[in-house]
């Protein structure tokens, strides 16, 4: 009888435990986005569950989705947080297309475990507002697309961004069409393989500083400055051709006034004919 009554009491227990694990709440770690949106009704935005607070998004998983089509509740104010159960690993297309969210705020957004940033604001073209705080970026290879077509943008601050695993920032900015300036003044490039269209399309850029950039491992640098009509200052010197396979139109309808590429080097066993960044902008390759 006494071990029939141990055993009854091991189960209760047991089965009191589970009940109440079962009953927790879902954990949120330490981790948020906030977002602002413009306009009401059908959104374009996250494809996730809703916390019964309607400006709140809890996110399940380790990644997210956008979804153009949503309809949320009524009640969803035009500021969003967007709260996590788990770490992030990768934000591979996390706000592409979200045409109606014009600021994001990424000062609490734990990334360290993301591997990847491909098309992550691409085709914003109302975010007129990026705040990245400390963001950790240190384990992302791949930004390509990352800012793309995000045409509202004036002014992109990436001066805190780690850069050293990225190899590739193919259209990094491509297309940015209003941006003035944008800092990547700390950007480690040397395991870099693709810049093509980096800034291809940044018709009001004024000022980048890439005094930094190392392209040992470069091999696409094609139209990397393209249609920069406004960009009369760059300094290249640390950029190095010699492993691209192409550089054409490399600064296609540029009008440099100073062009700093003193160390830029290339295969002499390729012909410039075939590798020339068009007959407007070749002659900038000797200038220091």
């Amino acid at each position: 009888f006494y071990l029939s009554y141990l055993i009854s009491f091991k189960f209760i227990k047991y089965f009191i435990i589970i009940f109440f694990l079962s009953s927790l709440p879902e954990k949120i770690i330490n981790s948020e986005i906030r977002l602002v949106i413009q306009g009401s009704g059908n959104q374009n935005i996250i494809n996730q569950n809703f916390n019964p607070t309607p400006n709140e998004v809890l996110v399940n998983g380790n990644s997210i989705t956008p979804c153009k089509t949503c309809s949320l509740p009524s009640n969803l104010k035009n500021n969003v947080t967007l709260k996590f159960n788990s770490q992030i690993t990768t934000c591979s297309n996390m706000f592409m297309g979200l045409t109606k969210v014009i600021e994001i705020d990424l000062s609490n957004f734990d990334s360290s475990l993301s591997s990847s940033m491909y098309n992550m604001f691409n085709g914003c073209t109302n975010l007129r507002k990026l705040t990245f705080g400390n963001m950790d970026t240190s384990s992302v290879t791949n930004m390509e697309a990352m800012f793309k077509q995000c045409s509202s943008l004036t002014f992109i601050d990436l001066s805190k961004f780690v850069t050293s695993s990225v190899t590739t920032m193919k259209e990094m900015f491509k297309e940015c069409t209003n941006v003035v300036s944008i800092d990547v003044s700390n950007f480690n490039t040397e395991n870099v393989e693709d810049m093509m269209d980096f800034c291809c399309g940044c018709n009001e850029l004024i000022t980048i500083n890439i005094a930094s950039f190392v392209t040992t491992k470069a091999t696409n640098l094609r139209a990397m400055f393209a249609y920069c009509k406004k960009l009369v200052y760059l300094d290249m010197k640390n950029i190095n051709g010699y492993l691209a396979t192409d550089y054409q139109f490399m600064f296609d309808s540029c009008q440099f006034v100073y062009l700093n590429m003193k160390n830029f080097q290339v295969d002499k066993s390729k012909t410039i004919e075939n590798h020339n960044t068009s007959p407007a902008g070749l002659k900038y390759f000797c200038i220091e």
